[in-house]
């Protein structure tokens, strides 16, 4: 569980770099024309709004209080 409180509190560290790697993976898949593409610019977007929800929410204070709530 604490892994969890601690990969919640660090998330733009991770997803930010793991947006970068998406659409990487992405312009390759269109290059080489594949439908695929779409799946993961799509995932990008997710991620970046994620972080973005994030980082305006404050969730360096309450990303503890909003996982006990899921959880």
């Amino acid at each position: 569980m604490s892994l969890l409180f601690t990969a919640a509190r660090v998330f733009p560290f991770w997803a930010i770099p793991l947006v970068f790697i998406l659409v990487e993976v992405g312009v390759m898949l269109r290059r080489r024309r594949r439908k695929a593409f779409i799946v993961a610019w799509l995932a990008a977007a997710v991620f970046l709004t994620f972080v973005t929800l994030w980082i305006i929410n404050r969730g360096d204070l309450y990303s503890d209080q909003w996982l006990k709530k899921i959880f």
